[in-house]
């Protein structure tokens, strides 16, 4: 995949991507680690400025609002241009901004980096928009709010719009990270993907309990199993294990027969529905599942976690390993933030 393949996490484009495995709970993988590095909060930053200027203006320098005063890409009024040089002297330094260094969009940006760097060092993006746009309290004002969800939006937008120029492209990861981090994940409940899995029933009942995540199996009500699959843990003793295959293979050997032997008084389709009561735990169906990358973070920071049972937490490491094996990697960013390791 080219650059647009990092675009489907981020939620203006719905790429299924369909992934195959025959995954058995008994397949010792190991986890493979994101090889790239976070976004740095400059990085970030650098994203949430960029939005707020498509926000404030559409990016015209020549922009102005009358009644307020408000100039430039930025929007900046006389009283943020006094504020910012009152924070200036404050920490000594000699040079100020004018009035007219509103009008210079690179000026502009340097007056949104002072403010953050001398006001906003260590605050977040949410807080640092909203005093942007209502003053020093701005992010405990609900007016604020809406500009604040402006801004998520247009952060979207700007990253998934038709004119992907490389500098868009080149803000994808601090774009994801500043999405996710402050809370905005509905934009990646538009990518998903896609896994074929075969299960004890056991770990089956786990993926069930994820209501976000999609899944059809195979239906023991409509069709007879004839594969007779079953799964023995690899860290029983030789003797448990030999005894569980026993008991799996009588309890197949008796469904078989049931389903036969009640078709006469129940008929077929009760006959087999009926004779699922036969089947053990640990029998094996294949299920079709899928996830949007929302729910799926959900399920692997349940699922992969140590505290999971160890067939569902293979299971888990397995569904991310084949994600981040999918040609170009196009998750790669959004695992990096939405996944704890």
């Amino acid at each position: 995949m080219n650059n647009l393949a990092s675009l489907i996490t981020i939620g203006m484009l719905t790429i299924v991507s369909p992934i195959e495995s025959d995954v058995s709970t008994t397949i010792d993988v190991g986890l493979v680690k994101p090889s790239k590095r976070k976004p740095s909060r400059k990085d970030t930053l650098g994203t949430l400025m960029n939005a707020q200027i498509q926000v404030e203006s559409t990016g015209n320098p020549n922009a102005h609002n009358k009644k307020e005063d408000a100039v430039g890409v930025l929007q900046i009024r006389p009283i943020m241009v006094r504020e910012i040089n009152r924070q200036l002297k404050l920490a000594g330094y000699d040079s100020v901004f004018n009035l007219n260094d509103r009008w210079s969009e690179s000026k502009s940006k340097e007056m949104w980096w002072t403010f953050v760097n001398l006001s906003h060092k260590n605050h977040s993006p949410e807080r640092i928009a909203r005093c942007w746009n209502g003053g020093g309290n701005g992010h405990k004002k609900q007016s604020t709010k809406k500009y604040w969800n402006k801004v998520i939006a247009q952060s979207a937008w700007t990253s998934t719009s038709r004119d992907l120029t490389d500098d868009k492209v080149s803000r994808i990861p601090a774009l994801i990270n500043m999405l996710w981090s402050n809370g905005h994940e509905t934009p990646f409940e538009k990518a998903s993907v896609h896994f074929l899995v075969t299960t004890d029933i056991a770990t089956h009942i786990h993926l069930l309990k994820h209501r976000m995540s999609s899944l059809n199996a195979e239906s023991a009500r409509y069709k007879e199993l004839k594969d007779d699959k079953f799964y023995i843990p690899i860290d029983w003793d030789l003797d448990s294990q030999e005894q569980l295959i026993q008991f799996s293979e009588l309890s197949n050997k008796l469904y078989h027969e049931h389903i036969e032997k009640l078709t006469p008084s129940l008929g077929r389709k009760r006959a087999k529905e009926s004779a699922r009561f036969f089947k053990t735990y640990n029998s094996q169906i294949t299920a079709d599942v899928m996830f949007n990358m929302r729910s799926f973070a959900n399920f692997l920071n349940l699922r992969a976690s140590e505290h999971a049972q160890v067939e569902v937490r293979e299971l888990a490491i397995d569904m991310l390993n084949l994600v981040q094996k999918i040609e170009g990697n196009p998750f790669k960013e959004t695992l990096i933030n939405i996944y704890n390791e």
